[in-house]
């Protein structure tokens, strides 16, 4: 009887350290997921912002990073935006969309009217993007400039305001 109990114990004290590294392990991983958050917004930033000079050199100003309360929100970034010439304030989102070479990241613009329309498509250069094209005539980049309106009433505003846009 005295070892059964002895080696209950044991068993016990095995499995709660077990489920001790597994929990340090779990608060250690939601640990870097909130500090890389900031690093995240930040990379996604600058890629709108290089697809924007790319396409429309020097006439935006890329914001603070918005929240959308969406299932979209999965696969797509939205920042404030203004134009630098008119001060016109609106929105630039980054989504993820699938292209016949693969999903690639698409950046639209959209303006406080709620009307939207395709840029480009981050990291694409050279003949991989004069093949895509301009994507209007592309049916997933016009479903999805038809819906950027309904996206972006999900959004909640500015998340920080490192740039002004939102003063």
């Amino acid at each position: 009887m005295m070892d059964t109990e002895n080696s209950s114990k044991k068993l016990l004290r095995q499995y709660g350290i077990l489920a001790g590294f597994i929990a340090g392990m779990f608060g250690i991983l939601i640990a870097v997921i909130v500090l890389s958050r900031s690093s995240w917004q930040n990379g996604l930033k600058t890629a709108v912002t290089q697809v924007l000079e790319e396409e429309e050199p020097g006439q935006w100003i890329v914001g603070n990073y918005v929240r959308i309360n969406a299932p979209v929100s999965l696969s797509a970034a939205c920042f404030e935006t203004r134009r630098k010439d008119n001060g016109a304030r609106g929105y630039v989102l980054m989504m993820r969309i699938e292209t016949a070479y693969g999903p690639f990241p698409a950046v639209f613009v959209s303006g406080e009217k709620a009307d939207a329309r395709f840029v480009g498509i981050s990291g694409l250069h050279g003949r991989v993007r004069t093949l895509i094209g301009n994507g209007s005539g592309d049916a997933k980049i016009i479903y999805w400039v038809k819906r950027i309106p309904d996206i972006l009433k999900n959004a909640e505003g500015p998340v920080q305001n490192d740039l002004g846009v939102g003063k």
